[in-house]
């Protein structure tokens, strides 16, 4: 690739990159380039996603981002294109100690003063919308019916569509070296296929954006995290396949239909920061044991398959959307730890209105990089 010169440059193709790149061509930007190092869009995190989207945090500003993102989703299909395929089955959070519904009960007053349909669910509600469960140790439980979740590659195939009918330069299998710069100003990206000049560039790395922004001088406190995900093969007795996305927050499994058999997914929280993607199978046996636990009807499946993403974590669990500090032509959009997929898309929305017309549609200020410096970090307790 000869060097070359456009307006923006993107850097990651997974949903954040696209979604950005997209949003900047709706609003009218012609000369963006997008880069990804991978041979395909989205083979990183994205891929690798669970795929759910829920409303149901417990501080506001993600309340907030989650409230307009699932409208993104709801009309994906039809403003995008392609096939989200997005359930909106629900999110069911169950409960175990006084603790636990002291806290979601603090969360649901604040969905709720927000103007979330969130419904608080008794023992017995819990077992009569979800009669497959174990909740002999369960207190209490909440729902969200338009929470759900949606296809990874779907998701990501429209957005590249869309992209290339709007102009969009992918470069594929290209890599970021290091920057060019004056001051505090970035002039160049230098990649293994070339030099980019541009006006503006965003860092759309995720797990890896941390060292990006070290390429470029800047402190961007993002730590790559793994998790894993494993899955049943088919079985079609005792679940409905509406079955929403369970949280067991005591334990912290979380388990959801997918391809006829069960999605499960549960955090090492003792793992250390790595860039490793391999699969650690001992580890199954912890989630089994918990999944088990919750839907027994589990004891009769067998494991098909399983893999490992990387987590793109944020000091405090939020998002870093926003210019970068003591820069003035660099902005960032990643942290979500482990919240990408279903942020990518408003958080793409929102830094394109910062972008293009000065200020974005939903307040963000709290998610800027320089919070932590600043001694405002945010709290965020539904993270799995």
């Amino acid at each position: 690739m000869p060097d070359e010169k456009v307006d923006i440059v993107i850097i990651g193709g997974g949903i954040v990159g696209i979604a950005t790149a997209y949003y900047l061509a709706k609003k009218g930007v012609k000369n963006i380039a997008l880069l990804e190092s991978d041979i395909m869009l989205g083979n990183g995190s994205t891929s690798r996603s669970a795929g759910g989207i829920r409303q149901q945090f417990s501080s506001d500003i993600n309340i907030k981002l989650m409230m307009a993102g699932v409208k993104l989703y709801e009309k994906f299909d039809k403003e995008v294109g392609g096939h989200a395929e997005f359930n909106q089955f629900g999110y069911l959070f169950l409960a175990v100690t006084p603790e636990e519904v002291k806290a979601f009960k603090r969360n649901v007053a604040l969905q709720i003063a927000n103007g979330l349909d969130v419904k608080e669910l008794s023992k017995g509600e819990i077992s009569m919308k979800a009669p497959y469960l174990n909740i002999e140790d369960v207190a209490y439980g909440t729902f969200c019916q338009t929470d759900g979740y949606a296809d990874p590659h779907g998701t990501i195939q429209g957005y590249w569509n869309r992209c290339k009918e709007l102009g969009v330069k992918i470069l594929f299998q290209t890599e970021v070296k290091g920057f060019k710069k004056t001051g505090n100003h970035l002039l160049t990206v230098l990649t293994n296929n070339g030099e980019i000049q541009a006006s503006t560039f965003i860092n759309c790395g995720g797990a890896w954006s941390g060292i990006i922004g070290e390429m470029a001088g800047a402190n961007i406190p993002v730590k790559p995290y793994r998790r894993m995900l494993f899955f049943t093969k088919p079985f079609k007795e005792g679940i409905p396949v509406d079955m929403p996305l369970v949280v067991d927050f005591h334990s912290g499994v979380y388990m959801r239909r997918e391809s006829g058999g069960i999605l499960m997914g549960l955090a090492d929280k003792n793992e250390p920061s790595s860039f490793n993607t391999n699969i650690d199978w001992s580890f199954l046996e912890v989630i089994i044991e918990k999944a088990m636990h919750r839907i027994p009807i589990l004891a009769e499946a067998e494991i098909m398959r399983g893999w490992a993403g990387l987590y793109d974590t944020s000091p405090d669990d939020h998002a870093l959307i926003g210019k970068v500090p003591n820069f003035t032509n660099f902005y960032v959009a990643s942290g979500f730890s482990g919240h990408g997929f279903m942020q990518g898309p408003i958080s793409a929305k929102l830094l394109a209105e910062l972008i293009v017309d000065g200020k974005p549609s939903i307040d963000i200020h709290q998610l800027r990089v320089e919070r932590f410096k600043e001694g405002e970090p945010l709290h965020e307790a539904n993270v799995f």
